[in-house]
């Protein structure tokens, strides 16, 4: 991935402090991000960077696009299998219920 500024003139974040880094974005990218997103809360950000933000934030959609999502129905699935797998445990845990032959 190509940032559009280098990282070497990334700003250092402000009071507001990061995102926490979980994998998902490049560290430089959500530096930038960060960056600029201090300088638009503290209203010091200029037209170029106004602008600049919003291709950060297209690139990172393009990550997000990427990003397998998942199925509902897999979603679903998974669900039932776990009520199922819940069912079957109470189930096992019921007395033996079959009558008794004299």
């Amino acid at each position: 991935m190509r940032l559009l500024t280098p990282i070497s003139s990334i700003t250092p974040l402000g009071k507001h402090g990061s995102a926490p880094n979980t994998g998902r974005y490049p560290a430089p990218l959500m530096q930038e991000y960060d960056a600029l997103t201090d300088k638009k809360l503290r209203r010091t950000i200029t037209p170029h960077e106004r602008i600049h933000l919003q291709e950060v934030r297209n690139q990172i959609a393009a990550i997000d696009e990427q990003r397998p999502k998942p199925d509902n129905w897999d979603i679903q699935s998974q669900k039932l299998r776990q009520e199922l797998a819940q069912l079957r445990a109470e189930v096992d845990a019921l007395p033996d219920a079959t009558p008794m032959h004299r």
